[in-house]
């Protein structure tokens, strides 16, 4: 009898329909095809990924005073957004192969603002 290992985490939200998150960015790499990979987790530690064409992300930052700027989306920071769930993936967990995690593929993201 086959073991059936139990996948990590869970899917946010039902496929196609637009949701507003707050999420964490986790990491933002390059791909050789010319587009942008984003990791973000929520605070209940739901890992989401997003594929996009910007380097960069960059985000109203608004502050105690009246002035506001934007603000270049860094590892670690917290923000809002508006996306549609594009689909519900399963991924391999950093710290090895045979760790596989559920998540959440996002497009259509509008980015909101930056969360201190």
């Amino acid at each position: 009898m086959m073991e059936t290992k139990e996948i990590e985490g869970h899917w946010v939200g039902k496929e196609k329909e637009r949701y507003d998150f707050t999420l964490k960015l986790l990491e933002q790499k390059s791909t050789t095809r010319g587009y942008w990979v984003y990791r973000m987790e929520d605070k209940h530690g739901n890992l989401f990924i997003a594929f996009d064409g910007r380097e960069n992300w960059e985000l109203p930052h608004y502050q105690n005073t009246s002035d506001d700027f934007d603000h270049r989306l860094q590892k670690g920071d917290c923000f809002t957004c508006k996306a549609t769930v594009n689909r519900h993936d399963k991924a391999i967990k950093y710290g090895g192969p045979d760790r596989e995690h559920k998540q959440t593929v996002l497009n259509r993201i509008k980015l909101g603002k930056f969360v201190e």
